[in-house]
């Protein structure tokens, strides 16, 4: 009697990386780069530490729209990083980047009609990837382009998705999010309408309001959901219908913006509790999250202060006033300093809080403080999406020629700027070339 066989279904498992088949040295050589030198780079900030290969690596097995799209990144790092190879190596070097980068761009358009949750996490990853890759090359303009559809792409059907699959949309919205609040302050627009409904509610409302934060990852969240909230009309409503039955007109106004400093310091509040709870869990990562979000509590905190001291009419010449942030910045530009080689990351504020110290330290009094935070920037040789440390460095260069400028000739500018500190500068430019003409 014969017996019966069972077959057992066999798991595929993913290919590893030396498995994976390139089509050239060159696409192995950029994909590895990617990895090991890139990577590292685009998780310098805090939030996308634990992103890049746990998650998006796998999909790169599967989905070669991601792959290709980490190889056009890899390469276009390698181009960012080696400012001083030859000109015929860096032709080179930038075609090869475009060519992967259209291969990615085609190789996604089939995906562009599918509707299931897979397909839409490699697209929108592709999107994260394109956007990296327009930073690191400069160009901002196709950066916008790729912010606003990655945006749109954010459909709600994806707050319907299993456990395992909402920790990568919300991997992805913590990277798209931050870019869209340094968008808003150049661009007049609203780039958050595809984040908002992931920051919906809040924990500022709930039992939890005054508990120390569990983590670092959940300390910058709930900091980005200020940063929405800000612009977002339909929070802004709801504070406004809120308190319209008891407010003056004048005090209405006020309130989407006082809402936000309460909110802020319930924030600071429990930070500061959780880093009092977890003085002993000093890891590397953990120690690189801590100052950037130290520099962005700086941040904040000085901006509300010197808005208040705006509004009364108070000139700001106290240096004190800057110390704080001016020496959290520090803190966060150490690892950066200390390499031969220029950086990049997705998001940061370091670049925009030094410039940020740099424009508002104008007074004379205040001077040695905008020296300081200048000379940094000069030495960071950083770009952070749309902020790059020597562009701003010649930003507030020109500012500075323009307030000196004895001519009785002054730079008035006005207008949302269509591709940050860049287009900033053409402005500037064109402006000292129409006085010039004028002169």
């Amino acid at each position: 009697m014969s017996k019966a066989v069972v077959h057992k279904s066999k798991q595929t498992l993913p290919p590893t990386i030396n498995e994976i088949v390139f089509s050239s040295d060159f696409e192995s050589l950029y994909f590895h780069h990617f990895l090991h030198s890139t990577t590292d780079q685009l998780s310098s900030w805090h939030g996308s530490s634990n992103f890049w290969l746990p998650y998006a690596l796998p999909l790169a097995h599967l989905c070669p729209p991601i792959r290709y799209s980490m190889i056009a990144v890899g390469a276009a790092h390698r181009l960012f990083m080696a400012r001083s190879v030859s000109p015929t190596q860096s032709a080179e070097l930038q075609r090869l980047a475009i060519y992967q980068y259209n291969k990615a761009i085609k190789s996604i358009l089939p995906l562009m009609s599918a509707s299931s949750i897979y397909d839409m996490h490699c697209i929108l990853i592709c999107c994260v990837l394109f956007i990296s890759f327009e930073g690191l090359t400069g160009r901002y303009d196709d950066l916008l382009r790729h912010l606003r559809a990655g945006n749109q792409l954010l459909d709600p059907s994806l707050l319907e998705s299993t456990p395992e699959q909402s920790v990568v949309t919300k991997k992805l919205v913590e990277m798209l999010s931050p870019l869209g609040s340094i968008v808003i302050s150049f661009v007049d627009k609203d780039f958050h309408f595809g984040v908002s409904p992931w920051y919906e509610g809040g924990s500022f409302q709930d039992e939890t309001a005054t508990q120390p934060f569990h983590d670092l990852d959940e300390a910058s969240y709930e900091l980005q959901r200020l940063s929405v909230q800000e612009t977002d009309a339909t929070w802004v409503d709801q504070v406004l219908r809120e308190t319209q039955s008891d407010e003056t007109d004048e005090d209405l106004n006020q309130a989407p913006r006082l809402a936000i400093e309460e909110d802020f310091r319930k924030w600071s509040s429990r930070f500061e509790s959780m880093k009092q709870s977890q003085q002993a869990n000093i890891s590397s990562r953990y120690d690189t999250q801590l100052r950037h979000l130290r520099m962005e509590q700086q941040f904040r905190k000085l901006n509300i202060d010197l808005e208040s001291l705006d509004s009364s009419g108070e000139v700001i010449s106290d240096p004190e006033l800057f110390t704080l942030l001016l020496d959290a910045a520090k803190s966060v530009a150490e690892p950066f300093l200390a390499v031969n080689y220029p950086t990049f990351s997705l998001n940061g504020e370091l670049v925009r809080c030094l410039s940020y110290i740099a424009g508002r330290a104008n007074h004379p009094l205040t001077s040695g403080v905008q020296s300081e935070a200048l000379g940094l920037l000069r030495r960071l040789n950083r770009r952070e999406g749309f902020w790059d440390s020597n562009d701003v460095v010649m930003m507030h260069d020109m500012l500075l020629f323009e307030e000196s400028d004895e001519s009785g000739v002054y730079l008035e500018w006005e207008g949302a700027v269509p591709a940050g500190v860049p287009g900033f500068l053409e402005e500037l430019r064109r402006a000292q070339e129409f006085q010039g003409s004028e002169l």
